[in-house]
């Protein structure tokens, strides 16, 4: 071990667990390279801005990726890391606990790719069955970072579906190392356990919205909890098991789940070789990462520590010098990444630019001006924005990084921008890859400082993109902060709030709580009264019902008050007895802004709109100005894959039909 190596080693959080020390010297000489080909350019990281990450799209032309590259903060290290994302659910709340996984790999002197996989995150989707593109992505990704750093091997990490792919792949590829974290070892039992929690989720008989036929919105095997997940993935994951694999050659760490029982000791045991290092960790951090809300998402730093530690013991530092590293550039930056891609929707082709301003990163999606090529990364120019409409803006989904649940603000922005809109997603401070908020906090999801970073969101796109007006879009807290910053800014001219639960937030208030005191809505309650199942889950204690008895006289008696004070102001005319929640709606319609309200139909944020605004909002008078979609048979955040595909054509049409 180097002189660099003990510094980092003791420079790094310590850890309960111990590092083994038997086999720490790897045998190499099974070492070859995954690509031979001489025109593949290598250049030094330092041709990239060293000390930040920088996102860029790769892969193929009609289906390019989106990915994160982290160069070595320190003299760079003998391999660079993959990092192989989960699926699902599980890709969305660790999604910041993978990012601070690349950053520490940087400071080791790493080289880090971390990427989404066809059809998941910001990424394109092909025709390719969908297991088969993911194998090919990781090599994509491998090509990749060799290309940007200059290493010729690539260590893999994954967690839970990406470390059985990983697994797969790692004596393909090479890799000296072959890092996993909660591996799924049984693709069939994987499987199994998904449509099991599918079962579970409740979202899965046919419905209907009201104004659609209810045998388009029924929600089939092949989706799974808003993500597409049909037969052949199933039968291509349920083809794979680790443990049928032979122990590739590198160096393997296992780091098991803390929830559960795993498999993690048998295949330890399986692949033990004398010439490679085998370690197995049991350290915790797996459980409070693997949570049911991005918000309440922990970082597991002791594992990631004892990673980075043991990885630093398997692969050296380069023999070159930081300096030389940085004289040895061969190429810009410029031409290492591309921002800009052209992406497939439907029958339109929509161009997508990553974009970055004051500390926080996002996408932006346009309709494609006319172009031959296709080709990612050619120099197009931004398309020529129709200014008198306005651009749209989605703000994030509680904690969840820009693509929103189930990815349902991707689909937003391409079928809005299909429609001839010019749309930003983007992460406010804290969240995904922008930076922390002033108070260096993460996932602060209702902070008032996300009312200035739209703010700023918006400025950016009037000085980059030229729009002078904005619609405000965004889903639960996504929705509170773009009330927030609707109400006296002159620039929004309309503003789309989809199941807000609050107009009201409190410093100190906790979400947890917040969460626990909801209830559904009154409707859901009396329509649920009519059913003789109800009665008996009730007689036999299954339900809360003197919680919600409760809840429902306290909304009764609110709403019997508010509907004299919304008499009375209507009988003196004179808005002073309402709320400041229905005189700022009154001084948006004055103003011209065009309102969309869109609910669950048993969503407690429809006795919210009852409350402030009256029912079915009739203190709102300007009603062409004005929109209320209840839509049936969904959840919360719009899971079943019939009503994202409604939800974002409705208000494609809609806005286009306003903003003509």
């Amino acid at each position: 071990m180097t002189t660099s190596d003990k510094q980092l080693l003791a420079d790094a959080p310590s850890s309960e667990s111990t590092l083994t020390s038997t086999h720490a010297s790897m045998h190499m000489s099974a070492f070859r390279p995954a690509f031979t080909s001489a025109d593949i350019p290598t250049t030094s990281p330092m041709n990239i801005e060293q000390h930040a990450a920088k996102a860029f799209w790769f892969g193929d032309a009609d289906t390019p990726l989106l990915a994160w590259y982290h160069p070595p903060k320190t003299a760079m290290r003998n391999s660079g890391v993959v990092l192989c994302p989960p699926f699902g659910h599980e890709y969305m709340v660790s999604y910041l606990s993978y990012k601070h996984l690349a950053m520490q790999l940087a400071e080791a002197g790493f080289p880090v790719c971390f990427f989404d996989y066809d059809g998941c995150g910001d990424s394109a989707q092909s025709d390719t069955a969908r297991v088969a593109a993911w194998q090919h992505n990781i090599r994509q990704a491998a090509e990749q970072l060799r290309r940007l750093s200059g290493v010729k091997q690539i260590s893999l990490f994954g967690m839970r579906m990406g470390a059985l792919l990983a697994a797969g792949l790692a004596t393909e590829l090479a890799s000296p190392a072959l890092l996993m974290l909660a591996p799924v070892i049984s693709g069939r039992a994987y499987v199994r356990e998904l449509m099991v929690l599918r079962g579970m989720s409740g979202v899965g008989a046919a419905h209907k919205s009201n104004e659609a036929k209810p045998s388009e919105h029924s929600v089939s095997d092949d989706q799974l909890t808003g993500y597409t997940f049909c037969a052949s993935t199933r039968a291509a994951l349920s083809e794979l098991n680790i443990l049928n694999l032979a122990s590739p050659p590198a160096a393997v760490m296992i780091a098991a789940r803390d929830d559960i029982s795993g498999q993690e000791a048998k295949l330890a045991t399986t692949w033990r070789r004398d010439e490679y290092q085998m370690h197995l960790i049991t350290t915790p951090g797996y459980a409070a990462m693997m949570t049911e809300d991005a918000h309440e998402s922990s970082v597991p730093h002791a594992i990631w520590a004892e990673m980075c530690q043991w990885l630093i013991q398997q692969i050296p530092l380069q023999q070159v010098s930081l300096q030389d590293q940085q004289d040895d550039t061969t190429s810009t930056s410029a031409n290492m990444l591309t921002t800009r891609c052209r992406i497939r929707h439907g029958e339109q082709v929509l161009q997508e630019e990553i974009v970055q301003f004051d500390g926080m990163v996002g996408i932006v999606t346009q309709p494609s001006p006319t172009a031959t090529s296709t080709d990612i990364g050619i120099n197009i120019d931004k398309a020529k924005n129709d200014t008198a409409r306005p651009a749209i803006i989605l703000t994030n989904v509680g904690a969840n990084h820009r693509v929103g649940n189930h990815r349902l603000y991707v689909t937003m922005a391409r079928t809005l921008a299909a429609q001839g809109f010019t749309v930003l997603r983007y992460d406010k401070r804290g969240i995904g890859y922008s930076q922390p908020t002033p108070e260096e906090q993460e996932n602060d999801v209702h902070g008032l400082q996300g009312v200035e970073d739209i703010g700023s969101a918006m400025q950016f796109m009037q000085q980059a993109y030229r729009q002078p007006s904005f619609v405000l879009a965004g889903l639960c807290s996504g929705a509170y902060l773009s009330y927030l910053a609707a109400v006296h800014d002159p620039r929004v001219t309309g503003l789309v709030l989809m199941n807000q639960l609050t107009f009201h937030w409190r410093t100190g208030n906790v979400i947890q709580t917040k969460k626990a005191a909801t209830f559904k809505s009154t409707q859901f309650y009396f329509k649920a009264a009519t059913h003789g199942n109800t009665w008996r889950r009730m007689l036999r204690g299954k339900i809360a019902s003197r919680k919600i008895f409760r809840n429902l006289a306290k909304k009764l008696i609110q709403k019997l008050l508010d509907h004299i004070r919304h008499r009375l102001a209507h009988f003196m005319k004179t808005h002073h007895l309402l709320g400041p929640v229905a005189r700022n709606f009154k001084t948006m319609q004055a103003r011209g802004v065009e309102l969309v309200f869109v609910f669950d139909a048993n969503d407690s944020s429809i006795d919210l709109m009852t409350k402030h605004l009256g029912s079915n909002a009739h203190l709102l008078q300007h009603r062409d100005s004005l929109k209320i979609e209840v839509i049936n048979g969904v959840d919360h955040t719009f899971t079943p894959m019939w009503s994202q595909t409604y939800l974002a054509t409705m208000l494609a049409q809609h806005l286009a039909k306003r903003f003509p």
